[in-house]
């Protein structure tokens, strides 16, 4: 089962009655909204615990809420207790809509006020690309042999060390939109010359950026490499891939003991309204 927003805490609700719902096995939740997400059910009740697969993708954009960000660890650490298969990661340059539509039909909305700075055709090919991914992995083999989707190895990113906060707002904005530095000079300078300057500077790497079927490089605001669009917050373990008869990537460390991002950063140091999130969570418990 797939989500969107309040669609994805109603995945989660789903997952969590297996009783009512036998024939869902998988979930796939996109840019959750943490406040419509029911409290774990207490350790008495392991039959309304999550124990499915999982996958999450955020936007940049909400993965800098706090309370937000907090709620889906905490889904991402249930089901990992359940010995499920979790992953949790974030597109890069993206907002809320950014899993929709609406970046597709509006974007220069999306980039003027939202300040979305991904591509928004490059935003949508991530979030199908590493679902299909997903369901490869866990569907039974005899249905994800038939899955014919572009696999750019996303789910085998290594996990983060620390969150990432380079395009945090103040909290007056948080979730809304996104902070782009130096944004005046970026849209001030003639779009031939930034076009200009772009193409010189990727001549000898034109592989390494997405591309569209016409082999047209998808331009966003900001120039990310393949590899770099996406920060991974939770992925399995090499014990938990191999629990699972999985061959665990090249690039995957040993000393991933738990497979979830560090909540301690040197960003976290400054105390400040504007200091690390990660540090607000251990303030509030």
């Amino acid at each position: 089962m797939l989500g969107h927003s309040f669609g994805a805490a109603t995945t989660v609700e789903v997952l969590r009655h297996k009783d009512r719902f036998q024939y869902i096995g998988q979930g796939i939740i996109y840019d959750i909204w943490g406040a419509a997400i029911q409290p774990q059910p207490p350790e008495d009740e392991p039959r309304h615990r999550m124990d499915s697969p999982l996958l999450a993708i955020n936007s940049e954009a909400f993965m800098y809420w706090p309370d937000n960000f907090k709620s889906v660890m905490s889904l991402c650490q249930e089901a990992k207790d359940h010995d499920a298969l979790v992953w949790m990661m974030t597109v890069r340059g993206s907002v809320h809509v950014s899993q929709s539509d609406f970046s597709l039909l509006y974007p220069q909305i999306a980039s003027l006020l939202l300040k979305m700075t991904v591509n928004p055709r490059r935003a949508i090919d991530l979030n199908i690309n590493a679902s299909l991914e997903f369901l490869k992995i866990v569907m039974p083999a005899r249905i994800s042999a038939m899955n014919r989707g572009t696999n750019e190895h996303l789910l085998e990113l290594r996990t983060l060390e620390k969150l990432p906060y380079e395009h945090r707002l103040n909290q007056k904005w948080t979730a809304m939109r996104l902070r782009i530095p130096h944004e005046m000079r970026i849209r001030l300078r003639p779009q031939w010359l930034r076009r200009h300057e772009r193409k010189k500077r990727r001549k000898s790497m034109s592989k390494h950026f997405p591309t569209d079927p016409q082999g047209n490089i998808l331009e966003g605001l900001e120039d990310l490499q393949l590899g770099e669009e996406i920060w991974m917050h939770v992925g399995p373990t090499r014990d938990e891939l191999e629990r699972h008869g999985l061959t665990p990537g090249k690039d995957l460390e040993n000393h991933q003991n738990s497979g979830m991002v560090d909540v301690t950063g040197e960003e976290g140091r400054c105390r400040d309204q504007h200091r690390g999130i990660e540090q607000r969570y251990m303030e509030r418990g």
